[in-house]
Formats: C-alpha cells, sequence, structure tokens
C-alpha cells in the first residue's frame, strides 16, 4: 500500500510539474500573437489554472487589459483598466526583480493610450529589462528581445 502511495505521488508531482512547464511555454506562444483575438482567448483560458503563480497571474491580468477594447462603453473601459492596471502595478511591486513581469508592465504601459496617463514606469522597467537581460536563461532572453523588438517597430 505504501508503495502505491508513492507511485500516485511521484506520478501526480511529475505531472503537475510538466503541467506548469507546458503552460507557460503555451501562455508565451499565445503571448506572441495577442494581436489576434483568439490569442488573447487562449491565453486567459490556460492561464487561469494557475493564478496563485505570479507570473502566470501577470499574463492573465495582461491578457484581460488587452481585451478592454472589446468593451463598448468608455466608462467600463476606464474603470476596467484602473482596476486591472493597479493589479499589474500590484504584482510587478510584489515581484519587482521578475524581468518577465517587468517586460509585460512595461508592453502594457507602451501600447496604452497617451490620455490614460498609464506610462509612470515605463522608463524604468525599460531600463531594468535592458540592465538585467543577460542575466536570463537564453530562451528568455530570446523571447523578451522579441517583444521589445516588436514593441519598438510596432
Amino acid at each position: 500500500m505504501i508503495s502505491l502511495v508513492k507511485i500516485f505521488s511521484i506520478v501526480t508531482f511529475t505531472s503537475v510539474f510538466c503541467f506548469g512547464q507546458n503552460s507557460i511555454n503555451e501562455i508565451r506562444e499565445n503571448y506572441l500573437c495577442a494581436h489576434k483575438q483568439k490569442c488573447i482567448d487562449r491565453l486567459i483560458v490556460i492561464s487561469n489554472f494557475n493564478l496563485d503563480n505570479p507570473l502566470i497571474y501577470c499574463y492573465n491580468t495582461s491578457a484581460q487589459i488587452m481585451m478592454i477594447s472589446n468593451e463598448n462603453n468608455p466608462y467600463k473601459k476606464l474603470i476596467k483598466f484602473n482596476q486591472l492596471t493597479n493589479k499589474l502595478d500590484s504584482i510587478v511591486n510584489n515581484n519587482y526583480s521578475n524581468i518577465e513581469i517587468r517586460m509585460l508592465r512595461y508592453a502594457i504601459q507602451k501600447k496604452s493610450p497617451f490620455f490614460l496617463g498609464y506610462d509612470n514606469n515605463i522608463y524604468e522597467d525599460l531600463i531594468y529589462i535592458n540592465e538585467n537581460i543577460d542575466f536570463q536563461p537564453h530562451n528568455i532572453k530570446i523571447y523578451i528581445n522579441d517583444i521589445l523588438n516588436t514593441l519598438k517597430n510596432g
């Protein structure tokens, strides 16, 4: 009986770990194609499964911010934007040294309409990203650089 419990525990742990790795990769893939509505929709769905992970929670919040453009009522848009950007800032403040989280806030601030005034940390985040990107694993460095280049050119 004890060996059965051990086997079940190992299988469960391995499944959760692999799902976590696969889900963050899938989240990143959908973030890269977020100019398509289906990618934003998918990003929200797959990120809903692990909102206790700050990085995944930040992707979820970023995707919800991207969805605001679908709202018709300007007042509701503004309220939702303010709520979600406050949530995004809170995630960053609690995970200040996470370069990917800082990159997500930078991207939202870079793409936000100037009249909303959501650009207080744009230069600070970009400086942090540029100063720390060389310390990231190769795949994350390429991923972040791709996003930064897209934001610069688009």
